[in-house]
């Protein structure tokens, strides 16, 4: 808080009672703080009608017309002082307001802040543990492929010896077919050679039976013969019997 004080030593030096209200005001103006005597007798300057807030009447004696005037430029100055000591006070009051506003700003901004913190900081965790869990990913993905590769690789060794076996399989069927096909043309040639021997059979046989018909014809011819000749026989015998 600023306090103004009247040095009385000032006072020795006599001043002219021929002082202006002019001069006066000129004074006032330029003795108080910059500002604020101006804003103090602001209306009294605009009014060239303006009183002075002191007597300006001068006496017959001048040393009580300087006395008169020191002590109403001391109330002026107690006045002032008081002015700027209540503009002092609001002034603190109005910076602690501001002290206290801009308090309470930087504290919400120092929450504000400790939670952008506590969430870069959440969020730099979730990206390490993103990061571990692609790079245990990546690690995965390459034991997948592998044992993709060496599946497909065992796929392939496996296709090979199927092929193989196809192969074999339709090898041994082809020499299985040519054996059944030896055995079933042995089969047939034993058949036809059967057919053949049993066709020569038939064929003698037949040879036989025409044979055999013939000397049944010429044995009934005989007979037939031998016939006639026994009732030729027996006619002759009844005939000399009956002689």
């Amino acid at each position: 808080m600023v306090i103004i004080s009247v040095d009385q030593s000032s006072f020795s030096s006599p001043i002219s009672p021929t002082t202006s209200i002019e001069s006066e005001k000129s004074w006032r103006v330029s003795g108080v703080p910059n500002g604020v005597a101006k804003d103090i007798d602001a209306e009294a300057l605009q009014s060239q009608d303006a009183k002075p807030r002191y007597s300006t009447t001068i006496t017959s004696s001048p040393t009580a017309g300087v006395q008169e005037m020191y002590e109403n430029r001391y109330k002026l100055l107690l006045d002032d002082n008081r002015f700027l000591q209540d503009s002092l006070k609001r002034e603190q009051q109005a910076r602690e307001e501001i002290a206290k506003l801009m308090r309470e700003e930087c504290g919400g901004l120092s929450h504000q802040i400790k939670m952008c913190m506590e969430e870069k900081r959440i969020t730099e965790n979730n990206l390490a543990e993103a990061r571990l869990e692609i790079e245990r990913l990546k690690d995965f993905q390459h034991t997948l492929k592998a044992e993709v590769d060496l599946k497909d690789q065992k796929i392939g060794d496996l296709l090979e010896r199927i092929k193989e076996h196809d192969a074999a399989h339709n090898l041994i069927e082809e020499e299985k077919s040519m054996d059944e096909l030896m055995v079933e043309r042995k089969k047939s040639d034993s058949f036809s050679s059967k057919w053949m021997a049993e066709k020569e059979i038939s064929h003698s046989l037949s040879l036989k039976i025409a044979e055999l018909q013939r000397d049944q014809y010429s044995h009934q011819a005989e007979i037939q013969t031998l016939k006639q000749s026994l009732v030729e026989v027996k006619n002759q015998a009844r005939g000399d019997k009956c002689s």
